[in-house]
């Protein structure tokens, strides 16, 4: 024993010499910050350097600023000339500003001994780890547009305000028909309800007209559409509760759809025939064809019912129309009939249940319109459906033989149980239009347009393409597309099939709803665009140097990889050449695929990047957030066209060893050198962890000194936990001076090849055992 407290004394006033001709150094470093109970929190880490490191216990922290910070504790090993390392966390609150954080420490045994260092800290809220909820765990956020001042609250589960962009696209131009700003608003997760706030121009109230919420789906066939608002007229605000995210503003809806529509008088000689005064209008006979299957229950058949008595309704006196009901079986329930209250009172009759023959159906429509139809009045069947033909004849086929009789059929599909190319085909046939009706309650307004294009009248059409002359010259405007492209006339050639000459006829690129009708005695000529996909007068509809064309028919054929695994060998390849000719085979390595864009949007999936910039610069789908499927968004990625290949951010914010029990005896005895030590003590660690991968999360787990001792399971894109392990016991003498190493790993969703997809994080180091117990 006596040798070893000379030995200590000896290594003591070693020490000591060290001591006075060295200074202590401090240094700081910012590590990545993340949001804990809506507070940004930003972790420092402090080293020291000096010759009795595990002299110091405690470092003093002040923040110049606005920001909160307790003391670090410093811990260090048992050796002399090691270092002393503590962490900090600096609460900086929901907005936070630049502060400067000082730390300093003083040695317990000379308080004359002091290190010092500052750290100024700058967070980049993009790069701040979120505290995002529980993927099942339900959320109400709200988001505002500074520059709109538009607003919208989103309520499902695991939602986090980073999820909902609002982007202003507020056209310079004042458009007459708009009242407010408009927007672009997404969201990066699936949600229950939403609202959309969308402030008025001011003077908007001051007007009388419908003023509505509107919405634009590029994903859609659909216009530009109102939705049900609320007007506060104290706040100046329209409301509107939305169940998708897409364009938004407020129209006056009368204005709009004059915008879109256009009525000019005909005089008698802009037509193939004398209208005169209107009196030789042609008189047509109807047929309804309806679905009354079992799935058309409910508020199917009862709106089917009122569309078909409002169709009757506008029957001239002298007009007839006949009724068929089909399900398994098809029946004629009213034949062609002037007495319209009849033939209501049996639309009102129809009942539901049974299978879906259509083919039944259509062919006794046929045949009541061959066998009683009038030879100087066209015929037209109109069938109605909310699902596809599961038995009988093939209606498309039957639809064939209604064209050579002259007999036109237009279709209206009900519903997303429809087949819709069965029923385009059976329209395509029979010299028809195709109608998809999404909701029940819209079917009476679909049957309007229904009957607005059922014209005895030939208008002149000089190029054949369905588009009449007059109404290719009418001021008719887009009723599709983001401010700049919405609102623009047509300006379509009567003459030319393809006014751009870009290779898309006009009558594939615009749905035009007309007819002639007499009003004051005066005949009249009324137009509507429905839909357009692109501009028919325009190469380039939104001016982004990609042709519709190519966005639409042509495409881009994209290159990429869809598995870590060959992401990695074609680096593997690329590593070292200093040549690309000298480069290996790797096409086998990528996937390719046939990609397209909206030649409406100058960003069809809404991710940030230009489709120019996705075509041109990226070589990626312009349609898709996420190229390879990977689960990163192709604006977040290295090389979006290469899969994940990155490793998930790891920050430990807290690491505690809880007091445990011990207790501790050394007996020595010399025979030799011959030590008997025993210490046992158990206790438990416990590190909490935030996790982030834009590729998704897959597992977390607590390492001791390389040996697995607990796991979590984790989802999302971001996430955290807490771990704990049990120390156990231990003994031996040399446990008193022997590191103890925690790490917390995380693995991502994807398959761990060599370690990528998986990180190590320190979540705490003890110098000692002294430290554990101490």
């Amino acid at each position: 024993m006596t040798h070893l407290e000379n030995a200590w004394k000896h290594g003591e006033r070693a020490l000591d010499k060290v001591e006075k001709n060295t200074e202590p150094a401090l240094s700081l470093s910012q590590n990545r910050a993340f949001e804990r109970n809506d507070s940004v929190v930003v972790p420092v880490q402090a080293i020291l350097d000096d010759v009795r490191p595990y002299a110091y216990d405690e470092a003093d922290v002040t923040v110049d600023g606005n920001g909160t910070a307790d003391d670090i504790s410093l811990i260090a090993g048992e050796s002399a000339t090691a270092t002393a390392s503590g962490t900090t966390f600096v609460d900086l609150g929901p907005e936070p500003e630049n502060v400067t954080v000082t730390v300093t420490a003083t040695a317990e045994h000379d308080d004359e001994r002091t290190a010092e260092a500052t750290q100024e800290l700058r967070v980049d809220l993009n790069e701040v780890i979120l505290d995002r909820p529980d993927p099942d765990e339900y959320q109400e956020v709200d988001v505002t547009n500074e520059s709109s001042g538009v607003s919208v609250g989103v309520g499902g589960d695991g939602l986090h305000e980073s999820d909902i962009s609002v982007r202003d696209e507020t056209p310079a131009a004042d458009d007459p028909y708009r009242a407010g700003p408009m927007v672009r608003i997404e969201s990066q997760q699936e949600f229950d309800e939403a609202t959309v706030a969308i402030p008025l121009e001011e003077n908007a109230l001051e007007r009388e007209g419908n003023l509505s919420v509107v919405t634009w789906d590029p994903h859609s066939d659909e216009p530009w559409t109102p939705v049900e608002t609320e007007v506060d007229a104290d706040e100046g605000v329209a409301t509107a509760e939305v169940d998708h995210f897409s364009f938004f503003s407020v129209f006056w809806i009368d204005d709009w759809e004059d915008e879109t529509s256009d009525t000019i008088t005909l005089d008698g000689n802009e037509t193939d025939g004398d209208v005169g005064d209107g009196g030789s209008l042609e008189k047509a006979d109807f047929t309804f064809v309806i679905d009354v299957s079992g799935s058309m229950r409910g508020d199917r058949i009862h709106y089917a019912r009122e569309a078909a008595q409002r169709f009757v309704g506008a029957f001239e006196d002298d007009e007839r129309g006949a009724l068929v009901e089909f399900e398994s079986s098809s029946r004629l329930i009213e034949g062609l009939t002037t007495d319209h209250d009849e033939l209501n009172s049996s639309i009102e009759s129809l009942s539901v249940g049974g299978a879906t023959n259509t083919g039944a159906g259509l062919q006794d429509g046929i045949d009541e319109l061959e066998a009683n139809g009038w030879e100087n009045r066209s015929q037209t069947i109109i069938l109605l459906a909310d699902g596809g033909t599961n038995r009988g004849p093939d209606p498309v086929g039957i639809a064939n033989e209604a064209a050579e009789k002259d007999i036109d059929i237009s279709t209206i599909g009900l519903g997303s149980g429809i087949d819709e190319n069965e029923l385009r085909a059976i329209a395509g046939e029979a010299n028809g239009e195709f109608y998809h009706v999404e909701n029940s309650e819209d079917l009476p307004d679909t049957f309007e347009r229904v009957a607005e294009n059922q014209t005895g009248v030939n208008l002149e059409d000089t190029n054949g393409d369905g588009i009449p002359d007059l109404v290719a010259e009418m001021d008719l405007a887009m009723p599709t597309g983001p401010p700049g492209v919405a609102g623009e006339l047509l300006d379509l050639d009567p003459v030319a099939l393809d006014t751009s000459g870009d290779g898309i006829q006009d009558n594939e690129t615009v749905d035009i709803n007309y007819r002639v009708h007499e009003e004051d005695n005066e005949t009249k000529l009324t137009a509507q665009v429905t839909h357009a996909a692109h501009h028919p007068a325009m190469v380039d509809t939104t001016g982004d140097g990609l042709t519709d064309a190519e966005q639409l028919e042509d495409g881009w054929e994209t290159a990429y990889t869809d598995s870590r695994e060959d992401s990695l060998e074609v680096l593997g390849e690329l590593e070292g050449l200093e040549d690309l000719d000298d480069l290996g085979d790797v096409d086998d390595l990528f996937k390719t695929k046939r990609t397209y864009a909206n030649p409406l949007l100058n960003d069809t999936s809404g991710d940030g990047l230009s489709d120019r910039e996705e075509v041109e610069e990226l070589g990626t789908d312009p349609e898709s957030i996420d190229t390879t499927g990977d689960g990163v968004p192709d604006a977040d990625a290295d090389d979006p066209t290469l899969f994940d290949i990155s490793s998930p951010d790891v920050t430990v914010t807290y690491a505690h060893f809880d007091d445990p029990s011990a207790d501790a005896s050394v007996s020595i005895g010399w025979d030799g050198v011959d030590v008997d030590a025993e210490l046992d003590t158990t206790g438990t660690y416990e590190a909490q962890f935030l996790a982030e991968d834009p590729a998704g999360l897959g597992e977390a787990r607590i390492v001791q000194d390389g040996s697995v001792k607990n796991t979590t399971a984790l989802s999302g894109t971001h996430d955290g936990g807490t771990l704990e392990l049990e120390t156990g016991t231990l003994s031996t003498f040399a446990d008193l001076f022997e590191g103890t190493s925690v790490t917390v790993q995380v693995d991502d969703r994807h398959e761990i090849i060599e370690e990528v997809g998986t990180t190590e994080a320190e979540a705490i180091e003890v110098g000692g055992i002294f430290h554990q117990v101490s």
